[in-house]
């Protein structure tokens, strides 16, 4: 644990002690089986490697649910052996996981009654909220954490790279078609996005050339597939946003200045990418959401579940089901056969296409207020890491990232969407693990005062 440093304590550069802190804490070690763990989990969420190799990504899916379930009872176990208390954190991950199964019981159930076997086994969609259990039962560190989703976006980066060059077919399962192109491959696209702020800081942050190279070469790779070979104009604009606003309130000493100083060497380029590829959809904010055809087919899906959602669920939401195609419920004819409502055969009517609101016409008003609060809370608190230690500012960063993410066109939904339920998840583990060691700090520092003050008292106490 480290006791909290004030900004003074640090030289110029990032993480200099001066002269009266000449030695600096180390950071918590990574354990590598607990960073494998979490990579692991983040590719069965992600369909890897199950949906290459042919089989069927459910079983991902469902495996993700399992260990996640286990890890409650994970989490509950280590509480009684350290005999600690229940962090309000899990406890808030796990009402909102109570509250999902809650909804989803009286729709399925009750409201518009459809059999077990068309509902239930969903429950695995809202399971990542449960992430939390299961990594703070196992000890997992906040490095743990950022490792494996530095190293994990970083793979994925550099498949996507090579198979764009060479076109093996390896990753045919996550092509997607394109408003720009032929097509777009859709892999690991969020979790390289974080991992690229994880880069970009850690490109600053390097002590040797070694790894300031490795890192500029890693935010490259992370950059180029995550903003452009994604072609996510929600995501590449959100990365710009975070970037600036984490160089401005993140990044301290000389370096933050060398680093803004030689920025533009790498913005330029970038730049010339967005204004030959994205141009004709970034001509104005006013043509991006009234004629481009993604935004008003967002519209549309919205406007599709909200109709249903007013008329059938009475404010409560529907909850999670099957989208088995021959199961007869809202999820299911909205994926299979919605569009033709709509005169569009191309287009499938999900909910991954409308960010937040998907969490009020799944759970109501209840559930998109506790995924309100809980997305506001995870993104201060990750914010503050590097008030912890000044090496904590990769998280800052990331925390930076998911805010940014939250003032797009289409908001994202971090808790209950299936997209991005997993990271969301991880990202809540995260922000707990800070909210933790802050505590921590803050006793030890107030230890720390009472202790002077006794000791001052006992000074000033005259010899008997």
């Amino acid at each position: 644990m480290h006791p909290r440093r004030d900004r003074s304590q640090f030289g110029e550069d990032e993480g200099q002690a001066a002269t009266s802190s000449p030695v600096t804490p180390p950071l918590p070690r990574s354990s590598t089986w607990r960073t494998l763990l979490i990579a692991t989990l983040l590719c069965l969420w992600e369909g890897f490697p199950l949906g290459i190799l042919g089989a069927n990504p459910l079983i991902g899916y469902q495996l993700y649910a399992v260990i996640t379930i286990a890890g409650v009872g994970i989490y509950l176990a280590s509480r009684v052996v350290r005999d600690i208390g229940v962090s309000y954190w899990a406890i808030f991950a796990f009402i909102l996981f109570l509250w999902c199964c809650l909804v989803s019981i009286i729709f399925s159930e009750f409201t518009s009654p459809q059999p077990l076997i068309q509902w239930l086994p969903a429950i695995y969609t809202v399971t990542p909220v449960l992430t939390i259990f299961l990594l703070t039962g196992l000890n997992v560190s906040l490095i743990d954490a950022q490792r494996a989703i530095f190293w994990t976006g970083l793979a994925a980066s550099i498949l996507v790279i090579g198979e764009t060059l060479f076109h093996t077919g390896l990753l045919d399962f996550y092509a997607r078609g394109s408003a720009f192109g032929d097509g777009k491959i859709v892999f690991f696209k969020l979790v390289s996005a974080f991992a690229f702020m994880i880069a970009l800081v850690q490109a600053v942050q390097a002590r040797t050339p070694a790894q300031i190279l490795f890192n500029v070469i890693a935010a490259g790779l992370l950059g180029y597939s995550s903003m452009f070979l994604a072609e996510s104009r929600i995501v590449l604009m959100s990365i710009l946003l975070a970037s600036g606003l984490t160089w401005l309130f993140v990044l301290r000493g000389t370096r933050k200045f060398v680093a803004g100083a030689l920025a533009p060497l790498a913005v330029i380029p970038f730049l010339w990418l967005i204004l030959t590829r994205f141009f004709a959809n970034f001509t104005s904010i006013d043509a991006y959401l009234a004629d481009d055809v993604s935004s008003n087919w967002r519209r549309t899906t919205a406007q599709h579940f909200a109709n249903y959602f007013e008329r059938e669920t009475n404010g409560l939401g529907f909850g999670f089901m099957s989208g088995n195609a021959n199961y007869n419920n809202i999820i299911a004819f909205s994926a299979a056969r919605a569009s033709q409502l709509y005169g569009v055969k191309d287009y499938v009517v999900t909910l991954d296409d409308i960010g937040i609101r998907s969490a009020l016409y799944q759970y109501g008003y209840v559930g998109l207020a506790l995924i309100f609060v809980m997305t506001v809370l995870c993104i201060f608190t990750l914010a503050q890491a590097r008030r912890i230690d000044a090496r904590y500012a990769p998280v800052s960063a990331i925390g930076i990232l998911m805010g940014a993410l939250m003032i797009s066109p289409v908001s994202m939904n971090y808790f209950t969407l299936f997209y991005t339920a997993h990271l969301g998840g991880l990202l809540w583990f995260m922000a707990a693990e800070v909210s933790r060691m802050q505590r921590a700090n803050s006793v030890a520092a107030q230890r720390g005062r009472m202790e002077r003050r006794l000791s001052a008292r006992e000074d000033r106490t005259p010899a008997a």
